[in-house]
């Protein structure tokens, strides 16, 4: 192997690990954010200002990227 396909071989592969590193990063925000959710739907103590507008808004978002991501939760 040559020394510029051994370089792009490296670059490919560190594109592909921040990939992934952010994907499992996402995974736990979304996470946090499905508790948050489900833990109570009418009264949401976690976010103390925010209304069922913007607690919807989260739901489309994690439907959003969990279908992105093929998450399962």
């Amino acid at each position: 192997m040559n020394y510029e396909t051994e370089n792009k071989l490296m670059m490919l592969s560190n594109i592909y690990n921040r990939f992934v590193v952010f994907k499992l990063n996402f995974y736990k925000k979304l996470k946090v954010i499905k508790q948050k959710i489900t833990k109570n739907s009418d009264q949401v103590p976690f976010f103390p200002n925010v209304g069922k507008k913007r607690l919807f808004k989260y739901k489309k978002i994690l439907e959003k990227y969990s279908k992105i991501f093929l998450i399962d939760f």
